[in-house]
């Protein structure tokens, strides 16, 4: 082009360049967008490990205070107004489903929610108001809890879909997205020791109802048991057949006696038996719980884990008639951690535990002995369930680590 007797050169781009400009550009993206996701989750991850790390601390840290660790399930030891103290004599109160977390509150900077109910000591005639989801607790677990949450776990964000209404006020209570490890205890994990008036009833894992474990109770070590591990979130609340999330890493199938057979735990039913077919990230049709929504409420279907199934298994119920919903079953620990989940060992170290870890024969029983009958007594012994099973039990006689 001439201009002024000068000749001036015009730049510009086609229609055609602008496309191969924008294709490249998007191509740039996509290949970026992975490492960012990636980023993030090991970030997300990050944060879920400090949390487990500050929860092994404060196991510590109470067992310094105490001489013993937390219960798996164990009473407020809050009176009611007539001036008794529910508890251990009165075993199906439910007032002593409180989990261990909510006990570790004064170790991990919850002191002012454990303050608050422990204030309300006195203060209520009905057992109803000091359940873990009564409104005596509740109003001091509502909000939000991070120690308490796995950032890689969408559902742990938000309040519980859970809540009571105080005065006009909906309190919903803080969900968690960690679990205390039964071991390979699948029979008999729901009754207490005094249950009967059989003391020899005993958790194959760190934690069991009413079960007072000190450091020397795990004789296999510290560094080769573990004492919580992560389970994701069940999003929907409650129970209901064709449910909206029968996701395998938070529901719970009704497995009914397909998981005792003979007296004797068969978790390779629940393995097999309990996706729907051709599509194993799914359960079939069955009771959806309120795993990880209460934080207080310490029953082993909410809160607790096997180490039976390896890493994002499904998980099967015994039974939803009665008390059987509460304990007897399989948990598998889930996470939405590429590959497994992370825990805590008792001796405080955090690591990862790979979906493709030994679990041994999972068609035989769990290890021990079952005194068989309607007693049930769970024995010491090895597990039966590889690697992951020696992890789970204190007292097995292993000394497996990974």
């Amino acid at each position: 082009m001439e201009k002024g007797g000068r000749i001036v050169d015009v730049f510009g781009f086609t229609l055609v360049e602008l496309l191969v400009v924008i294709a490249i550009i998007g191509i740039l993206i996509a290949l970026l967008l992975p490492a960012v996701q990636a980023a993030r989750e090991a970030a997300r991850r990050m944060s879920c490990s400090n949390n487990l790390k500050q929860l092994g601390i404060a196991l510590h840290n109470y067992h310094d205070v105490r001489g013993t660790f937390p219960a798996g399930q164990q009473a407020w030891g809050i009176r009611l107004s007539n001036g008794t103290i529910p508890g251990y004599n009165d075993p199906y109160s439910q007032t002593w489903r409180i989990s261990p977390f909510v006990i570790l509150l004064p170790y991990v900077e919850g002191t002012a929610a454990w303050d608050g109910i422990r204030s309300e000591d006195g203060k209520w005639s009905s057992l109803a108001e000091l359940l873990p989801w009564g409104a005596a607790v509740t109003r001091h677990l509502a909000g939000t809890f991070p120690v308490f949450r796995c950032p890689s776990d969408g559902n742990s964000n938000g309040p519980s879909r859970f809540g009571v209404t105080i005065d006009g006020i909906e309190y919903r209570p803080s969900r968690i997205s960690y679990r205390y490890s039964m071991g390979d205890g699948m029979w008999n994990c729901f009754e207490p020791n005094f249950v009967g008036g059989d003391p020899n009833i005993r958790s194959r894992g760190v934690f069991h109802i009413y079960q007072f474990n000190d450091m020397a109770f795990i004789a296999d070590g510290t560094s080769n048991t573990i004492g919580f591990s992560e389970r994701c979130i069940n999003p929907e609340g409650g129970a209901g057949t064709g449910s909206a999330d029968n996701a395998v890493r938070s529901g719970l199938w009704e497995a009914g006696m397909a998981i005792y057979v003979g007296g004797t735990p068969a978790p390779a039913n629940c393995l097999n038996d309990a996706t729907v077919a051709g599509d194993r990230s799914r359960l079939k049709d069955g009771a959806i719980y309120w795993g990880g929504q209460i934080l207080a409420d310490g029953r082993p279907a909410n809160n607790g884990f096997h180490t039976v199934l390896p890493p994002n298994s499904p998980s099967c119920l015994f039974s939803a008639v009665g008390n059987q919903d509460n304990g007897w079953g399989i948990f598998s620990a889930s996470s939405f951690h590429p590959g497994g989940v992370q825990g805590v060992f008792m001796d405080g170290s955090v690591r990862f535990i790979s979906e493709t870890i030994n679990t041994g024969n999972l068609n035989g029983a769990q290890g021990g002995q079952n005194e068989g009958g309607t007693s049930f007594v769970v024995q010491p012994g090895a597990s039966n369930y590889g690697v992951w099973g020696a992890l789970g039990t204190p007292q097995g006689g292993e000394s497996q680590s990974l």
